[in-house]
């Protein structure tokens, strides 16, 4: 019922994907754009997790080609943390999962409730894909591990990609 690291993020479930542009942290959340006007409201589905400190937000809508999740994680204990990640890893990549980046917020960006120890962004070819990795008996093995790893997560799944073009 859950992800894993920071697409445990999407740690407890992710429902849906439909890429959503994020344009820019507003406050204490983030607010993600449709075209050139931000309406969150309108396309983004905010799941609770039954697990305490967990948020997910995916869109409303699920047609993607490539699905893009960006994940908020607060670490209780940084080496079950490693120790989970090395193993979710390997059962994400065996559906075709990617970590593309995972870092440390500046510690400008610390001030944050609940605080962020890291972001990470991963791939996957598709919601089908996802949705394998979710349900990998392997990777439902490591819920204990993970839930002493990591005490919250918010997720962010994407919907459609956006490309904006550069200099001319």
């Amino acid at each position: 019922m859950y992800l894993s690291a920071f697409y445990f993020a999407i740690a407890v479930d992710i429902a849906t994907s439909a890429s959503v542009a994020i344009c820019g942290l507003l406050g204490q959340g983030i607010n993600l754009c449709e075209s050139a006007q931000c309406r969150r409201e309108q396309f983004l589905t905010p799941l609770i997790s039954p697990t305490l400190g967990q948020t997910f937000v995916t869109p409303a809508t699920a047609e993607i080609a490539m699905l893009t999740i960006v994940a908020l994680l607060s670490i209780r204990d940084a080496e079950a943390f490693a120790q989970f990640e090395r193993q979710a890893m390997t059962i994400m990549a065996a559906h075709g999962g990617n970590l593309e980046t995972a870092f440390r917020p500046s510690s400008t960006d610390l001030k944050q409730t609940p605080r962020v120890d890291e972001v990470h962004v991963l791939k996957f070819p598709d919601l089908d894909a996802f949705e394998r990795y979710k349900k990998d008996g392997r990777l439902k093995s490591l819920e204990a591990l993970r839930e002493q790893a990591i005490c919250a997560t918010t997720v962010y799944v994407s919907a459609e990609e956006d490309r904006y073009p550069g200099p001319q």
